[in-house]
């Protein structure tokens, strides 16, 4: 609900990017404290997605999807039309499409002045990342 208001307020974008960020920091944190970690820890990412296929397609297919609307979105502005709203493009990024939307932003050079973007973006590929980093070692 930090990040999927339905009036985004963009003068405390970012502020909602971190605080969402931050707390699933924390649940990681808490989870690693009680003990569900393995002992020897792995970086094998290519032998996790091989057996997680299905997380895999989620993961291509949401990041692809990400900097398709990226792209839109800056030929939108461009041609003067009806924009994607800020929470849509945010919202993809945090649901695991933050490299796509990185790439997009870049690529495209859009949403680059916006610190939102700038800094929430790559906040989020690292909370994504760190994810990643605990399901690959989780002991569930």
């Amino acid at each position: 609900m930090l990040l999927f208001g339905r009036k985004p307020d963009k003068a405390g974008m970012l502020r909602r990017v971190a605080l969402t960020c931050l707390f699933v920091w924390l649940v990681l944190a808490a989870l690693a404290l009680t003990g569900h970690l393995r002992s020897p820890l792995t970086f094998a990412f290519w032998a996790f997605f091989a057996r997680h296929k299905a997380l895999t397609v989620y993961l291509a297919a949401v990041n692809l999807a990400a900097f398709i609307l990226f792209g839109a979105d800056k030929r939108r502005a461009v041609t003067g039309r009806r924009r994607v709203p800020i929470v849509t493009l945010l919202g993809l990024a945090f649901l695991g499409g933050s490299l796509g939307a990185l790439a997009g932003m870049y690529l495209f050079r859009h949403k680059t002045n916006k610190n939102y973007f700038t800094l929430g973006v790559p906040l989020m590929l690292l909370t994504q990342a760190a994810a990643l980093f605990f399901a690959m070692n989780a002991k569930f």
